[in-house]
């Protein structure tokens, strides 16, 4: 194969590949979320994360609707994770912001128009209600009503 070919899937690959890394920040491989310092991402170790960010407002546990494990949901002031826990340990499936208090590290929030999420996301997929964007192992998604964000989930994609 030439030069010039390995050159040009080279760099069809990087434009492919890049979608989602340049909306994180570059080599990131999905879609995370900082709260006073601590970044928190769908797939992770929720027992690790919740000691770092302290003592949540309340916390809840029941079993999971999927029939394996316990769903246990962290609440914290403007937003929320819920963890799956099985014999393995616990791992963050959602995180799910709940306020305008708190945003998306690109600086979106509940109350913001969809023409600013769009401006900061770009085009996403249209839910009817709502935009989500998709990243490695993660889905960005956003509700909207009347053109506004009424809620903001960083979901765990199914394997």
């Amino acid at each position: 194969m030439s030069k010039l070919k390995i050159a040009a899937i080279a760099f069809i690959l990087s434009i492919l590949l890049s979608g989602c890394a340049d909306k994180v920040g570059g080599e990131a491989a999905e879609y995370r979320f900082n709260f006073g310092g601590v970044e928190i991402a769908v797939g992770e170790d929720a027992d690790k994360t919740v000691a770092a960010l302290g003592e949540p407002i309340k916390r809840r546990s029941a079993s999971s609707c999927a029939g394996v494990g316990v769903d246990e949901m962290y609440v914290y002031a403007g937003f929320r994770l819920i963890a799956l826990r099985t014999d393995k340990g616990a791992e963050i499936i959602t995180v799910e912001l709940t306020s305008d208090a708190v945003a998306t590290p690109e600086g979106v929030r509940i109350g913001e128009s969809e023409e600013r999420l769009i401006e900061i996301y770009g085009e996403g997929k249209d839910l009817g209600g709502g935009v989500e964007y998709s990243c490695g192992n993660t889905t960005l998604r956003f509700t909207t009503l009347n053109g506004r964000i009424t809620g903001i989930k960083y979901l765990k994609n199914s394997s």
